[in-house]
């Protein structure tokens, strides 16, 4: 009779702990209160070299992973997304260890004013927000090369912040 019961029990157990995953999904939970997108090109107010071009691709594939909202060319859907570099700097992430006045590596920062507006009513959704983002550079084959390698990974790494920020429940 006690092993009856023992697999009743084991069984509402299971049936109670399967059912907690039956609602579950992915993604964030709430809804974006537009559908359409466009992506203006990216102003670039700063010193950042050649980042508006792959920085606008960046955030324009960031956003098209977003489900429930597609990335238009046309600038008559729901909202515009705009864009300006407003920072870009570079400080000495790490020095050479034999030559403490020369940098072994770079930090490179780079900052987007970033702004939603509703195409409907021509409000903006999202007042400018600033958005930073990273990078490490080193310095072994030259600066210039080592910026010009790290550029389009600080580029990815801010498109996704970008894209973060206008997915995000707000």
């Amino acid at each position: 009779m006690s092993s009856r019961i023992a697999t009743a029990i084991l069984a509402l157990a299971m049936l109670l702990q399967l059912s907690g995953c039956g609602s579950y999904s992915l993604g964030t939970g709430g809804k974006l209160p537009f559908q359409t997108i466009y992506v203006q090109p990216v102003r670039n107010n700063s010193f950042a070299p050649q980042i508006s071009a792959p920085l606008t691709d960046y955030i324009v594939d960031r956003l098209q992973q977003h489900p429930g909202l597609k990335v238009v060319e046309d600038p008559s859907a729901d909202v515009t997304l705009k864009t300006t570099v407003v920072d870009y700097r570079r400080t000495v992430g790490s020095t050479q260890a034999s030559d403490t006045a020369l940098a072994q590596s770079y930090i490179l920062i780079l900052g987007c004013s970033i702004t939603l507006e509703d195409n409907r009513t021509g409000e903006e959704i999202m007042p400018a927000r600033l958005v930073t983002a990273k990078q490490q550079a080193f310095v072994n084959g030259g600066f210039l090369t080592a910026e010009y390698q790290a550029i389009p990974v600080l580029a990815r790494d801010m498109a996704k912040n970008i894209s973060n920020e206008v997915v995000s429940v707000w």
